[in-house]
């Protein structure tokens, strides 16, 4: 692991139909990340999408969840998903290929149904997020420039 920022924010529900009954389906979170000194670093957004305020930012993909408490958003990992131009060498969230969301709490909706489709709900939430990068080879390092292949 590289990073931990925590994250406070919400996660939009709307109401829809699923041509049976309607209910709350979430659309995204939107959060403020925050680093162990208690600055603000970042934002969570909608996608799967980590922008720090650097400018460096990390898209990801859904790769498991785990539900591990039924009042709170599931811990979830995401692996890096290429987009032309998305990924930087430089800051915070350069060269990252994971995230994982762990020790949520809230972002469920309080009930399951809703009444009314198109209603939108925000529920707030906080969780940890853990940024991975690969480990560099230690070859990397180590090998003198008169022996790097040409």
């Amino acid at each position: 692991m590289q990073d931990a920022l925590s994250a406070v924010g919400e996660t939009t529900y709307e109401c829809r139909s699923d041509g049976k009954r309607l209910s709350w389906t979430p659309t995204g979170s939107e959060a403020t990340l925050v680093d162990q000194a208690r600055h603000s670093v970042g934002t969570v957004t909608p996608g799967g999408y980590f922008i720090a305020y650097d400018g460096s930012q990390f898209v990801g993909s859904a790769a498991g969840e785990e539900i591990v408490n039924a009042g709170a958003l599931t811990w979830e990992r995401l692996v890096a998903r290429d987009e032309a131009g998305a990924r930087s060498n430089r800051g915070r969230f350069a060269k990252v290929t994971s995230v994982q969301r762990v020790l949520t709490s809230g972002g469920l909706p309080p009930v399951a149904a809703c009444s009314e489709q198109g209603q939108s709900m925000l529920v707030p939430y906080t969780a940890t997020y853990l940024f991975y990068r690969a480990a560099k080879a230690a070859s990397d390092d180590t090998m003198p420039n008169s022996l790097a292949a040409p």
